[in-house]
């Protein structure tokens, strides 16, 4: 997966002029950006497998983890969904590619509540105000067989304040567990994930106990 990894940073990296940084190891400069979404698609690996059929993926950027996913993960059909200037600018990032795969960008509102082999969030699904999570659970989440949501609200924090708490997301979504964020790169921040395998969880992350 190494040599499959460089090159899917190196062609992510060719796009939008990045900031890049000489890391030990890599003869190239890469951007951290693209080093964190390798970062979550190796999780995906390990929790998930590859070549799921279908996936949503809520907040997507510029579309650089779909990007990764793809051509690592060789997922057949991603749901992108983000505000609708955002959803333009990934149709021009992604289409200046050649995917495996396919892809599709949408609003929750332009959605019916559907189901999926996967959801993910890096983030965007815990900055939400509690009424738009509530309609990404009933529409997304709640009826995906797979999840893993990368949160920095719930567990408390100023971000928490007008988010669903822990144990409205434990009312709310399937049966999940959580996972301390590796690296940690803020106070209160976690993984929600359901639907993996637990021996590769236990092996690469560790638990966190609900306060």
């Amino acid at each position: 997966m190494l040599e499959a990894a460089l090159e899917t940073l190196l062609m992510s990296d060719n796009i939008g002029s990045p900031v890049k940084y000489q890391y030990d190891g890599v003869a190239q400069p890469l951007s951290p950006t693209t080093l964190r979404y390798l970062k979550v698609a190796s999780d995906l690996k390990g929790l998930f497998g590859e070549g799921l059929d279908r996936v949503a993926e809520i907040g997507r950027g510029y579309g650089g983890q779909t990007l990764v996913n793809d051509q690592l993960l060789k997922y057949r059909h991603a749901t992108l969904f983000d505000l609708p200037f955002v959803n333009e600018l990934i149709r021009k990032y992604l289409n200046s590619m050649l995917l495996t795969g396919a892809y599709r960008v949408t609003t929750i509102n332009e959605t019916l509540p559907d189901k999926y082999d996967l959801a993910i969030s890096n983030y965007a699904f815990s900055e939400l105000p509690d009424v738009l999570q509530r309609a990404y659970i009933d529409k997304v989440l709640a009826t995906s067989e797979r999840g893993y949501l990368t949160m920095n609200s719930g567990l408390g924090g100023r971000r928490s304040s007008g988010k669903l708490s822990l144990e409205q997301l434990r009312e709310l979504l399937p049966p999940f567990e959580m996972y301390e964020e590796q690296p940690l790169t803020a106070p209160f921040n976690y993984l929600i994930v359901w639907g993996h395998d637990k021996d590769f969880a236990g092996e690469y992350m560790i638990a966190k106990q609900p306060e």
